[in-house]
């Protein structure tokens, strides 16, 4: 509504001036549509950056989460190593059974003079393994004899002795 037209309707200044003042009031909170297009396309936008950011916040806590089973794994891993380098170290030291000793030692101490200690205190327990089986010939020497042919040839000798 323009001062003009009305003006040509026929109204005087003095009901031009009250028209448009009430106009004035009653049109303070009118938005026109042109903004009204842009405030909807700026909320889409904004909307977009929300679903953004609540994938980020997600993501973030599943970082979160990553970082955590990383840091246990790592803590997991430092502690196998532990047991490897300990029984490495029961290997070298020549112990017979390091599956059973390795319970018994704290590998957050020093291993070294833990083994030193039982080595003192269990001499047993230290040495180099013998097998179940021995080979009594591995070379594989055709002439070296065996305990059979020992026993054969003790046994010759003592029947060569009888009366």
């Amino acid at each position: 509504m323009n001062r003009k037209y009305l003006k040509d309707q026929g109204f005087t200044q003095e009901q031009i001036d009250v028209i448009m003042a009430e106009h004035g009031r009653t049109m303070a909170g009118y938005v026109p549509k042109s903004d009204t297009e842009a405030l909807k396309t700026q909320i889409d936008a904004l909307k977009a950056q929300t679903g953004d950011l609540d994938t980020l916040k997600a993501n973030a806590a599943k970082a979160a989460t990553l970082e955590q089973q990383l840091a246990d794994l790592q803590a997991q891993n430092a502690g196998i190593q532990k047991q490897a380098d300990a029984k490495i170290k029961l290997v070298q030291a020549k112990v017979k059974d390091p599956d059973l000793l390795m319970p018994k030692l704290k590998l957050e101490e020093d291993l070294d003079a833990q083994l030193t200690a039982l080595k003192t205190s269990h001499p047993y327990m230290f040495g180099d393994v013998v097998p179940n089986n021995p080979n009594p010939n591995p070379a594989g020497d055709p002439n070296a004899s065996t305990f059979e042919q020992d026993v054969a040839a003790f046994k010759a000798k003592v029947d060569a002795t009888k009366f």
